[in-house]
């Protein structure tokens, strides 16, 4: 049994390093959009108060955030590609164990953009400085340790969501080339609702609370564990449906 476990492992770290390898392109266009969003972030004004004496401006690498975000739902969304699928079988695997080596990759490119993209932050707050060199500045930063700590786990969460929802729609699309429509639709009409007050809206509203303003960082964490665990789980259930060369 120990030796059967040992090589599903060890066939689920080949593949995932695998992966490492052939998927070096998506870092690089990591770089790429986080640059454009520092960039952009950089010129972007976001005074919050300003007089003839003093102005305050509140600086964020949030753009670079909401980028290194769509990107994690574009690289989950690619690994269920025919030709990424089809990558799976240079090694004897399973199911599961593509799977297990696409969430091991989804989550270690998670932990890359969402470090390098909260980081960004201070990066922004060097150029905004040099930009602005001509003007007498006072830097003032409430960040701790702690605060940086959890601002990174938190961000490297998000990504990894968003990967795993991105990996849960492209598996859907293979399965049935409808979902293309409907997942679309699915969203315009939770746009539409939200703007109605009913009972939906509320709860609509509750769980955009619960994910993105979320009070207790325990509370925040599991609900992104069992987000990304259902989504991943039901990829499991589907793919063992499709055919093994579609």
């Amino acid at each position: 049994m120990s030796s059967n476990n040992g090589n599903f492992l060890s066939i689920v770290y080949k593949q995932w390093k695998f992966k490492i390898s052939a998927n070096n392109s998506f870092f690089s266009s990591l770089l790429w959009i986080q640059i454009i969003g520092i960039l952009l972030s950089s010129v972007m004004n976001t005074s919050m108060f300003s007089s003839s004496l003093v102005s305050v401006e509140v600086i964020n690498a949030n753009i670079v955030i909401v980028f290194t975000f769509i990107w994690g739902f574009i690289i989950g969304n690619t690994l269920t590609s025919k030709a990424n699928r089809y990558e799976d079988f240079t090694y004897v695997s399973n199911k599961l164990s593509q799977l297990l080596s696409n969430i091991c990759f989804l989550l270690t490119a998670s932990v890359i953009g969402g470090v390098t993209a909260f980081l960004s932050g201070y990066v922004i707050r060097i150029v905004k400085m040099i930009l602005l060199s001509d003007m007498q500045l006072a830097y003032v930063s409430a960040d701790s340790l702690i605060i940086t700590f959890a601002g990174i786990i938190a961000t490297i969460s998000y990504v990894w969501l968003f990967s795993a929802f991105g990996y849960f729609v492209g598996i859907l699309v293979h399965w049935h080339k409808l979902f293309i429509i409907i997942i679309p639709s699915f969203f315009i009409a939770i746009l539409i609702l939200s703007q109605t007050p009913n009972q939906l809206n509320g709860f609509l509203a509750f769980m955009g609370d619960w994910f993105f303003m979320q009070q207790s960082f325990l509370l925040f964490v599991v609900a992104i564990l069992v987000s990304i665990t259902f989504f991943f789980s039901i990829s499991l259930l589907v793919s063992n449906r499709l055919e093994v060369r579609d």
